[in-house]
């Protein structure tokens, strides 16, 4: 079974879908089953591969057709192109319409956690963040201090979204916006796992590795996994190449072997300790205080703290490693972020290793916290660090 790299929300669809990456041809085509054929069968196909499958980052039609599939927001359009509630159940507005305030299913990602509040928080925060750089930052900029935060005048965690409980997630707009429900149905205000985001790094979306597989699972496995999602019957799914080759079909209940693992916590370490994290084998040391550079990154947290690290790849595969598949959280339990000084991203063959730093913007409260995850063997170690 080819391993999970995209965590995703089921489909709405449910129709068997047969998708082909067709070359050649100048636009999508859309047929309907012959009123003959017993079965009900929707034949989708595409005129090009997809370029992405980050909701932040991609801009082109194909992905946010094949996203708008197989991801969904707080909304969604009809056949009538009208907003339709989608994760989030209800909606409340205020008398000045500037306060949005939505209610959420109860659902759960494709690896078991569960969808919240905060998963809406921190898409929409990434989605305006300068260092991430999303072409499609813009459309957010109806929400309070986003442009605010997008022109670096003001730190992201001063963006107008909070969760006001995991299943509360509300919205501060800057003025009214009275098509501000059609807005959101867009990929860009998608749900993100933030889990699986920074540990993929910036591989998130790409076809790198197992991405390819996992659209396949996605596509053809999700649906089945998530059905209570919509209360409805399983769709078959088919996909089939470009000749008629039957490439997936999900015909039956499909065993997930994520569904048997238990998340395993490798415990506290300290800097210097080389930790064996499902085969990311990782040593933390030399952890300071640093601002020297500080005004040049236009970091606006109080102090810099730099980790060097070093990174070793005993896993059979090659590897993405950067600064952001590391969290880290002050005393009071507050998550810091990662700046851009010197920014640390390399791809690390088996049996290799390579050294680097981070440099995290904190609030000089004490000792910090980080941890690193491995999604793969769901295996998460923690360090404590004490800066005096």
């Amino acid at each position: 079974m080819k391993k999970m790299s995209l965590v995703i929300l089921s489909t709405t669809l449910a129709v068997s879908i047969g998708l082909a990456a067709c070359s050649g041809n100048e636009t999508a085509s859309v047929k309907k089953a012959s009123t003959n054929t017993p079965k009900q069968i929707l034949n989708v196909t595409e005129n090009a591969e997809i370029p992405s499958m980050d909701s932040t980052l991609a801009t082109d039609a194909v992905s946010f057709r094949v996203m708008n599939n197989v991801l969904e927001g707080l909304y969604r359009l009809d056949q009538n192109n009208k907003p339709q509630p989608a994760i989030a159940k209800s909606v409340n507005i205020s008398e000045d319409k500037k306060t949005y305030t939505f209610k959420l299913r109860e659902t759960k990602w494709s690896n078991g956690d569960p969808l919240t509040a905060h998963d809406f928080v921190y898409a929409w925060k990434r989605a305006v963040d300068p260092s991430v750089a999303a072409e499609y930052a813009y459309i957010l900029f109806d929400v309070k201090n986003a442009e605010e935060v997008n022109n670096k005048k003001l730190p992201v965690d001063q963006l107008g979204v909070k969760a006001l409980d995991d299943y509360t997630f509300q919205v501060e707009l800057k003025n009214p916006v009275p098509y501000f429900l059609d807005v959101i149905t867009s990929p860009t205000f998608y749900p993100l796992n933030q889990k699986f985001v920074t540990q993929q790094g910036q591989r998130h979306g790409t076809f790198e590795n197992q991405m390819m597989g996992a659209i396949m699972d996605a596509w053809v496995r999700e649906l089945y996994k998530h059905s209570d999602y919509y209360k409805k019957a399983e769709p078959t799914i088919i996909i089939n190449d470009l000749s008629g080759f039957e490439i997936a079909k999900n015909d039956k209940p499909v065993k997930f072997d994520e569904d048997a693992k238990t998340s395993k916590d490798l415990g506290t370490f300290k800097i210097g300790d080389k930790v064996d994290v499902g085969g990311h084998i990782i040593t933390l040391s030399n952890a300071v205080y640093d601002d020297s550079k500080k005004e040049e990154y236009e970091v606006t947290a109080a102090k810099v703290l730099k980790v060097d690290f070093v990174y070793q790849n005993s896993t059979k595969e090659e590897q993405f490693i950067d600064g952001h598949q590391f969290e880290i959280y002050d005393a009071d339990g507050t998550k810091q972020e990662v700046t851009s000084i010197d920014f640390f991203g390399e791809n690390v063959q088996p049996g290799k290793n390579v050294s680097g730093s981070v440099h995290f913007g904190v609030t000089g409260k004490g000792p910090y916290e980080i941890f690193f995850a491995d999604m793969a063997t769901d295996t998460k170690a923690k360090w404590i660090i004490d800066i005096k």
